[in-house]
This record gives structure tokens, C-alpha cells and sequence, in this order.
């Protein structure tokens, strides 16, 4: 618990903000596993990052309501198939979520 009051203290004194879409661990896995592999299936996404349908349902409405993922629906070989990848707003709110991150950790380490 006082860890958490030390983190919560830290981020306002940097007058940071943790982006809350991708400050959920299901969520950053799928930004970080498509930022590094780029346009994947559902499948595959769903395989590699051992999440349920419903989980991987639930995240992709949040990353796509908030235009972080862009998906491409189509039919391959008669079956449908959805396929993800990261957009440029996506990928720089990532990057300004790992910065800030990064300036917490870094600040934490100094105390």
C-alpha cells in the first residue's frame, strides 16, 4: 500500500499522467507485441499473448474506440479474418506512455 502512495505522490510531483487505456496490462502487452511484430491476425494475437476471446474482445473495443489499433476485416480462403495494427496516434501515445513511465522510474530510483 505505501508503495503505491510513493507512486501516486511521484506521478503528481512530475505532473504526469499514466494514460489509462494503456495503463492495463492486457492492453500494453497487445500494443508492445504489435508495435514489435506489426500487422497480426486475431488469432495469432489472441494465441501469443494466451488471452480469451472475451479478453482480447474487450481490449481491442478500447484500443479501437480510441483509434489507437486499426483493424482490416476480410475474408481469406471463404473465412473471415481480422487483422490488427497500431496507428500513428496509438504509436505515439505508447511512446509518451513509456516515456512517462520511464521518468517515474528514473525518479524513484534517485529517492
Amino acid at each position: 500500500m505505501l508503495q503505491w502512495v510513493f507512486l501516486l505522490s511521484t506521478v503528481k510531483m512530475l505532473n504526469l499522467e499514466l494514460n489509462e487505456v494503456l495503463h492495463q496490462a492486457n492492453r500494453t502487452k497487445i500494443m508492445t507485441y504489435l508495435l514489435t511484430y506489426g500487422k497480426t491476425d486475431y488469432s495469432q494475437l489472441k494465441k501469443q499473448l494466451e488471452l480469451s476471446d472475451g479478453q482480447m474482445t474487450t481490449h481491442m473495443r478500447v484500443l479501437l474506440s480510441n483509434q489507437y489499433v486499426e483493424q482490416n476485416k476480410f475474408f481469406e480462403q471463404n473465412k473471415p479474418k481480422t487483422v490488427y495494427e497500431v496507428s500513428q496516434l496509438g504509436r505515439n501515445e505508447f511512446l509518451r506512455y513509456l516515456d512517462n513511465l520511464k521518468q517515474i522510474l528514473l525518479h524513484t530510483k534517485m529517492e
